[in-house]
């Protein structure tokens, strides 16, 4: 079985999330009841560090949780996972983030995320060392001086560098330029690249044209994940490379983003060409939206690699 040669290094946030299934989302002012509901395990640095490890890739995480049951909880968690949680520091008087997610009949889901100790960072550089051959990874539910700290440290170090560009935040040059491979959903690629979405019928503005005004900002290559359509990729030496959606009966999308970019780290961890890692990536997060829950939704590479096995 060919190895991982090098570390994913994830700096990212830790939450508990509490998710109810409802038949549909509450509008403004409107209370739904259920009687179903679950706590996972979630954030999304957190889903992508579990999502790497269950593909196989060595992986070390950079985090804050608070002083509370779901910090322990979810450090306790991560470790069974196979993450190095050594630099996972505990912030005393804080709260560990919450997710309040809920996820209607269709697998739809909305959240609301409560940043808690994700936003509490202190301690500039970050605690981790970085070699030429590990993939620091980025999200945004931290501060974006502690994603820009992280990719200096990793660029310092020859290592390459990923950004989930998620939840959409207005992002400087300085960390774009930092970035070596940039992986967005539609609206994060079309807000990045200063477009609005019309509507979802609008494909060429909803990932090649962005993808193009991206590359210009800084990024090596820029990944956008299609939802049940795939994804479409491109870069600097990459052709623009469509790769189709993978049919399955969603019934919940949550994590499903994380899944993706956590598969697709693994691969490169492994020397796999971007292509084909997105290929994989796009199996196990089209697997991970058949289960329930974010981190816990994550498939084994085993599961992976029997899908890419099976013809669609």
């Amino acid at each position: 079985m060919q190895q991982a040669v090098g570390t994913a290094i994830v700096v990212g946030s830790i939450n508990r999330d509490i998710v109810a299934y409802v038949e549909h989302h509450p509008s403004p002012g409107e209370t739904v009841l259920t009687a179903r509901g679950s706590l996972f395990a979630g954030g999304k640095g957190a889903n992508q560090a579990v999502a790497i490890a269950r593909m196989g890739g060595a992986v070390s995480f950079v985090g804050r949780v608070g002083d509370d049951v779901f910090g322990a909880e979810m450090r306790a968690f991560m470790a069974g996972e196979g993450v190095d949680v050594d630099a996972v520091a505990t912030v005393a008087g804080a709260t560990t983030g919450l997710g309040l997610i809920t996820v209607d009949a269709s697998g739809q889901n909305a959240i609301t995320v409560l940043s808690g100790a994700n936003q509490m960072w202190d301690t500039l550089p970050l605690s981790f060392h970085a070699a030429a051959r590990d993939i620091v990874v980025c999200q945004l539910e931290i501060p974006l001086p502690v994603v820009l700290a992280a990719f200096r440290q990793a660029k310092s170090a020859g290592a390459r560098t990923v950004l989930n560009a998620a939840p959409f935040r207005p992002l400087g040059l300085d960390i774009l330029n930092a970035t070596d491979i940039l992986v967005v959903n539609q609206l994060e690629a079309s807000a990045l690249a200063g477009r609005s979405m019309r509507d979802g019928s609008d494909t060429a503005l909803a990932h090649s044209e962005p993808i193009g005004l991206l590359l210009d900002l800084g990024p090596q290559l820029v990944v956008v994940t299609l939802g049940a359509d795939g994804v479409c990729l491109a870069g600097r030496d990459v052709p623009e490379t469509r790769i189709p959606g993978r049919g399955v009966a969603a019934v919940d999308t949550t994590g499903a983003g994380d899944c993706f970019v956590g598969a697709f780290v693994a691969e490169l961890l492994r020397g796999t060409d971007v292509v084909q890692a997105a290929r994989t990536a796009n199996a196990a997060a089209a697997i991970s939206v058949t289960r329930h829950g974010a981190a816990a939704s994550v498939p084994t590479r085993t599961e992976v690699d029997h899908a890419l096995a099976t013809k669609r």
